[in-house]
């Protein structure tokens, strides 16, 4: 056997095998949502606290603000966290908030410094003050659907300890945003 027929059956063999893992690739990707489905299996509805760690003034924040305390859910509480009370994000949340009064609301504020990342020190003090066990952590720009809390916590099954969701871009402000998005 030549050496350019070897080369023709091993690229043959390599060509089938990328193709079948592509086929299978798109099969589990159709089959994924049955999947999540079967996993969301809680039935009942706990009482949640949701976190916001806030600093900077975000582009659309009022908007991202009022898809939290729209949420279909029976029970939670939002907390805003910041290092200090002067934080410019703090007015919007707190204006969001007085437009719903049934939700309760709270801002922590706290410089602690036990992390290297200040997102994760801006969220020690809302954890230990929350008042329900199952936290939801959201950042400031995110936008949420009517029922995305209620369709989260449905996968908190017994055996789950945490669940995370990512966003998925949209409106990329530069060109780094567009290749955040991309990703």
């Amino acid at each position: 056997m030549s050496v350019a027929a070897i080369v023709a059956y091993v690229c043959a063999g390599w060509w089938s095998l990328s193709l079948l893992f592509y086929v299978g690739s798109v099969i589990a990707a159709f089959m994924q949502p049955a999947v999540l489905r079967r996993r969301a299996s809680r039935a009942d509805q706990p009482p949640v606290s949701a976190i916001v760690p806030v600093n900077r003034l975000d582009p659309d924040m009022e908007a991202a603000f009022t898809s939290l305390f729209a949420q279909v859910y029976p029970r939670f509480e939002v907390l805003v966290s910041a290092v200090d009370d002067s934080a410019p994000a703090l007015e919007v949340a707190r204006k969001v908030a007085a437009r719903h009064p049934r939700i309760p609301f709270r801002v922590v504020c706290q410089d602690t410094r036990v992390a290297v990342s200040p997102k994760l020190n801006n969220l020690i003090a809302p954890l230990t003050a929350a008042t329900h066990d199952m936290i939801f952590v959201k950042d400031s720009s995110f936008h949420l659907s009517d029922h995305e809390l209620a369709a989260l916590v449905r996968y908190a099954a017994p055996g789950v300890g945490l669940i995370v969701a990512p966003p998925i871009a949209t409106k990329p402000g530069n060109f780094a945003a567009d290749i955040e998005c991309a990703i």
